[in-house]
């Protein structure tokens, strides 16, 4: 479960960042 919480926060946090 934690590696899908931390896969979808650095998904945002890329997303933010572009």
């Amino acid at each position: 479960m934690a590696i899908i919480l931390a896969i979808e926060l650095a998904a945002a946090h890329g997303w933010q960042m572009l």
